[in-house]
Formats: C-alpha cells, sequence, structure tokens
C-alpha cells in the first residue's frame, strides 16, 4: 500500500511539473549546462562530504572556487528525475533531455565514487584516509567518470582481497583498528629506505597493541624491556633499511613488508616466553570490516 501510494504521488507531482514544465525546464537547463562546463566534485574524505563546486577559469582550485549549495544540487536533480521521465520533452527538445539524462547521470556516479572511496578509508586503505579528490565532469557524456568509479571498485575489491590474506598470514595484526592498520602502513612507507636513529620510538606503540601480553612483562622487569627494545632496533633496521623503489610502494609491496616485520618482531617475542595471548576477540575486529559490503 505504501508503495502504491508513494507512485499515486509520484505521478501527480509528475503532472504537476508537466503543467509547469516550460517555466521550470527554462530555469533549469542555463543552471545544468553551467555545471557541466565548469563545474567539478571534488571527494573530501577528511569530513566525508561530496562537494560540487563551479570553476572560475576552467582550473580546480577548490580552496578558492564556488562550492553548490548541496541543497540547491539535490533540488536540481530531483527536477531532472522528472524530466527524465517526460516522453514528450525528448521530442521537443532532444537536447534538453540528453544534457538532463547525461548530468543526472554523472550525479549519481560521482556519488557512488565517493561512496567506494569512503569504504577504502573504512576499510584501512592508507592511501585514502584523509586524501580528496575532484571528479571533473565530462561534457558530453558519463563514459569517463564511468570508468573512474569502475577503476574506484576495483581498487576495492583488490586491496579486500591482499588484506585478508596479510590478516591470515599474520593474525596479531587483527588486533589493529582500521585506523591504526592505515598508519602503521604510511609509517611503514615512511621508514623503508630511509635509516632511522630510533625505529622503537616510532613502532612500539604499535607492538604493543599487537602483542598486548608485552605490556605487564616489560612493566615487571625493565631489563627485559631494554634487551626487547635492542632487539626490535636491530630487526627492523634489517627489514627497513633497504634500497627503496619510487618515492611511495603500492599497497601490496607494503603489506608484505608489514608481513615481515611482525613476523620477525614475532619471532623475537616468542623467545621471551611470555603467557599466549588468544586472538579468538581481536581477529573479528578487521574481518568484520573486510565483510562489510559483501
Amino acid at each position: 500500500k505504501q508503495i502504491e501510494g508513494m507512485a499515486e504521488r509520484l505521478a501527480e507531482m509528475r503532472m504537476l511539473m508537466a503543467q509547469r514544465g516550460g517555466h521550470i525546464l527554462e530555469a533549469l537547463m542555463p543552471y545544468v549546462k553551467k555545471l557541466a562546463q565548469v563545474g567539478y566534485f571534488r571527494s573530501c574524505l577528511s569530513t566525508g562530504e561530496l562537494v560540487l563546486l563551479r570553476s572560475r577559469d576552467g582550473e580546480c582550485r577548490p580552496e578558492s572556487d564556488e562550492a553548490e549549495s548541496a541543497g540547491r544540487v539535490q533540488d536540481a536533480v530531483r527536477s531532472m528525475k522528472v524530466f527524465l521521465d517526460q516522453d514528450d520533452l525528448g521530442k521537443k527538445d532532444p537536447m534538453a533531455l540528453q544534457t538532463i539524462r547525461n548530468f543526472s547521470a554523472i550525479n549519481e556516479i560521482a556519488n557512488d565514487i565517493h561512496s567506494t572511496r569512503l569504504l577504502l578509508k573504512e576499510q584501512g586503505h592508507p592511501k585514502f584516509q584523509d586524501s580528496d579528490e575532484n571528479i571533473t565532469l565530462p561534457d558530453s557524456s558519463p563514459e569517463v567518470i564511468q570508468d573512474i568509479s569502475a577503476q574506484t571498485r576495483g581498487l576495492l575489491d583488490f586491496w579486500k582481497k591482499i588484506l585478508s590474506v596479510t590478516l591470515k598470514n599474520q593474525p596479531r595484526l587483527s588486533m589493529l583498528n582500521r585506523i591504526q592498520l592505515a598508519r602503521l602502513l604510511l609509517l611503514c612507507d615512511s621508514l623503508v629506505g630511509a635509516p632511522q636513529t630510533s625505529y622503537c620510538n616510532h613502532l612500539m606503540p604499535y607492538i604493543m597493541i599487537c602483542f598486548p601480553e608485552l605490556s605487564a612483562a616489560c612493566n615487571q622487569n625493565k631489563g627485559r624491556s631494554i634487551k626487547l627494545m635492542d632487539d626490535v632496533e636491530k630487526a627492523s633496521d634489517a627489514v627497513f633499511n633497504v634500497k627503496r623503489e619510487g618515492q611511495s610502494l603500492d599497497v601490496q609491496k607494503l603489506l608484505l613488508v608489514l608481513e615481515r616485520w611482525i613476523s620477525v618482531v614475532g619471532n623475537l617475542i616468542g623467545q621471551m616466553d611470555l603467557p599466549k595471548h588468544s586472538l579468538d576477540r581481536a581477529i573479528p575486529v578487521m574481518t568484520q570490516v573486510i565483510d562489510a559490503t559483501d
């Protein structure tokens, strides 16, 4: 009954819009055409928002470009959807119909891209934490932006796959939440090929999270704690003090570096004869995140 009622109200709305359609379309078309020419979306992971901006000179300068009102954009999109269902519009003004159809499709795809980028951040991808990205509007058709959407979805699928393998190989990493995992990966990226005076200053907080049994043991025996830090320093140097290839490692190589490092640290800690810590409560933390969109 609710669906039938909504359908009836939608039909009434379309009829009302059809009566006033000439005036509304006349006002809507310049706005849509202008956005198609100079507008672009900006996916802001730092705020979680997708913003539509107007370029002042054809270049994307989000710091100074004018942002469109989210309410106005949504009103325009709703109006477009009404016009898309009017068969007579295609006969009267096929160019207007095509412009509306393209912008409506691009708006939907841009929202899909933004949602996928938010999922990549949520699932701990180090390249998608607080990064922002411009999504330009192709004048003619949505195919170009559709390719970007497919690529972004592919990145998400690939990340889920390789992360699940890493967590299976090194369950201790499941002790980290998604933000901690991303930060650790970014830290590893900065350490590779850049010798540090003290790796432990950077890495010890993550070691304590992944190996919670260490905390009590180190507090009880300061000498053991000092020896462990010396051993971790040497082991970390062997992992990170290597020749770097490129400015930034790809995520698959980063995960391999992280696997190697946590394995070396785990072997060192295993020699300390500490009480075994159950991972039963930790493993589902990241598994739940990975399965969030399945």
